[in-house]
């Protein structure tokens, strides 16, 4: 019997398609399960119910408890992916405040402690969480080659696009390279043409060989546009501590598929993959060290064509997203054949959890389903006063418009686990 697996997420967010919808995705479109996505608010009973296995990815919010209550009380199992550090995200943020309030790190640690696997995607992570549940994996993180849409052309000719890319519209990582970065556009002016992505410096605005493009939930999109735009050098800073070892190195994956020559900070993320001078240049996070590794690549044609193309093909061998989809099939089929009746007297999973404000049996009649949905919804409009409340109306804005975004992606997914997409997909094959 195919198994159902249902993916259960706080929001659509580049690393959870990389993680999560594009693997379910992958394997819905092989048979081999039945996946359905949905976001936290819009989660039925009847979705739970019929579910053979759920996956849980980045969520924390206390709100949505008595989900996990009854997920707990009808002995389902689930995995949890970590593909962040939560418990050492700096303060200074918001999203970094709302991951580690008191009550958000102790919802963390009920779905990490009851989950039938945690995945993780670094060593610090996995020192960390396991002590709270020694059933933990760690895990590689991967690209879609599929998506790939190199420029054809020689990039000598042309302008040296150089980029930075994230998600982040406040982006301290950026002041590494900036002042460095300054003295490159200075001295090389029209032979280069500098580009960002997501985060804005205002500093650049009026400098006219710099270009900005906005991000894009939609991850599939902004691969394609991303791998399109002929870049030949790409920056990746990171920072030296706790939170910022436990990241994965996306960069490099994504730099490396799109035969870009990296810069990447000289932390254990990227010395664990690039090898130095082959795959891409490490530089320590110094003044005048980007300079030099920007003038390096600019200067030299054959290194930085090389560079792209070795870390080409070491992305393509190394971190192919039908092996990640691979490994997330082992791992469920591990678990399901696994899956055993509760224990009789086992407080965790009898009853429901003391952060639960929601009672439910396991007999669950239409008036309860109903009331179950709508406390979800009044839970979204609650999250949106508060952040009016704490934040700029510019801010709140923003905050619906990308809310607005990853529902059009929502729908988009759900089209793709549709019956026609996955018979077209099947007989593609074959």
């Amino acid at each position: 019997m195919i198994p159902r697996v249902l993916a259960i997420l706080p929001a659509i967010i580049p690393s959870t398609m990389i993680g999560v919808v594009k693997p379910m995705i992958i394997l819905h479109h092989q048979g081999k399960l039945i996946a359905d996505i949905k976001f936290e608010p819009s989660v039925s009973i009847k979705d739970i119910d019929r579910a053979d296995l759920i996956i849980y990815n980045r969520n924390t919010a206390p709100q949505f408890a008595s989900q996990l209550d009854y997920i707990l009380r009808l002995n389902k199992p689930y995995i949890y992916e970590l593909d962040d550090n939560f418990f050492e995200i700096p303060l200074e943020t918001e999203i970094g405040r709302y991951h580690r309030a008191p009550e958000q790190l102790e919802q963390l640690k009920r779905y990490l402690s009851n989950a039938s696997l945690v995945r993780v995607y670094s060593t610090n992570v996995q020192d960390q969480v396991k002590s709270l549940n020694p059933q933990i994996e760690l895990v590689t993180g991967s690209v879609d080659l599929d998506l790939i849409n190199i420029k054809l052309g020689s990039r000598v000719r042309e302008k040296i696009k150089i980029v930075y890319s994230t998600s982040r519209e406040k982006d301290k990582l950026a002041d590494i390279f900036m002042s460095d970065l300054s003295r490159i556009i200075t001295e090389f002016g029209d032979q280069i043409e500098m580009h960002f992505w997501g985060y804005r410096p205002i500093e650049l605005d009026k400098i006219r060989n710099y270009r900005h493009r906005k991000f894009s939930l939609d991850y599939d999109r902004y691969l394609r546009r991303f791998s399109h735009q002929g870049y030949a050098i790409g920056l990746a800073p990171l920072l030296d501590d706790r939170f910022h070892r436990s990241k994965t190195n996306n960069k490099f994956r994504e730099y490396g598929a799109c035969k870009i020559a990296g810069i990447y900070s000289n932390v254990q993320v990227y010395t664990s993959c690039v090898q130095d001078g082959i795959t891409g240049l490490l530089v320590n996070n110094q003044c005048g060290e980007w300079y030099k590794a920007l003038k390096q690549l600019i200067k030299n044609d054959n290194l930085r064509r090389n560079i792209g193309e070795q870390a080409h093909r070491f992305v393509k061998t190394h971190y192919s997203i039908d092996d990640a989809a691979n490994v997330w099939w082992s791992q469920i089929r591990s678990i399901l054949s696994k899956q055993e009746e509760p224990p009789p007297d086992s407080p965790e999973k009898t009853g429901l959890g003391k952060n639960s404000d929601f009672q439910i049996s396991v007999e669950v009649s239409g008036e309860k389903e109903s009331q179950f949905s709508f406390a979800s919804f009044l839970t979204l409009l609650k999250l949106i006063v508060i952040h009016i409340k704490s934040n700029s109306y510019r801010s709140t804005i923003e905050l619906i418009r990308r809310y607005l975004a990853s529902k059009k992606l929502y729908l988009k997914i759900r089209i793709s686990l549709s019956k026609v997409a996955t018979f077209f997909c099947l007989h593609k094959k074959q």
